[in-house]
């Protein structure tokens, strides 16, 4: 059976910060529709940022969806065998997950080269991606990467043309 796995704090709408998030919620599938299996609540501790390879909860997920994660969160989890995939902040995790099995939803491409080391220890190198609807969040449109001095969200901005 196909785990999916979905960031959201609120348990209400897909959220971002995939690495720090403790809170998610897991389908299943069933005949071809998502079907909820559980809500995890974790203690910090249990955060992919704080894990360091330790077994998690997550692991034999197909995919995370989430609204924002580092080039290195999205290196780091392929390492467990799960593909990330990015929605608006404002989609359901149910719209989601629906969207995953309807095949309407692409993984994120596992960037090369980056090491778990750099997602801990040297922030200021990483990019940073998140999507907003438009005409919402920064105002860039609804991709754009990310730098550890932004004010909104802790990371900077290195502002890149929609294609």
């Amino acid at each position: 059976m196909q785990r999916i796995a979905v960031t959201s704090q609120n348990f209400r709408t897909v959220t971002g910060h995939a690495g720090k998030t403790r809170r998610f919620i897991v389908y299943g599938e069933q005949d071809g529709a998502p079907v909820e299996l559980e809500r995890l609540d974790l203690p910090m501790e249990q955060s992919f940022h704080e894990l360091r390879g330790a077994p998690h909860p997550l692991d034999g997920s197909s995919v995370l969806i989430t609204s924002g994660c580092s080039e290195n969160f999205v290196h780091n989890i392929a390492k467990r065998g799960i593909r990330v995939c990015m929605v608006d902040a404002e989609t359901t995790p149910l719209a989601a997950a629906s969207a995953w099995l309807a095949g309407s939803l692409q993984a994120l491409p596992v960037p090369a080269g980056l090491s778990q080391e750099d997602d801990h220890h040297h922030h200021d190198h990483h990019q940073h991606r998140h999507q907003h609807r438009h005409g919402q969040g920064h105002g860039h449109g609804p991709h754009h990467e990310h730098h550890d001095d932004h004010p909104c969200c802790g990371h900077g901005h290195d502002e890149q043309a929609d294609a």
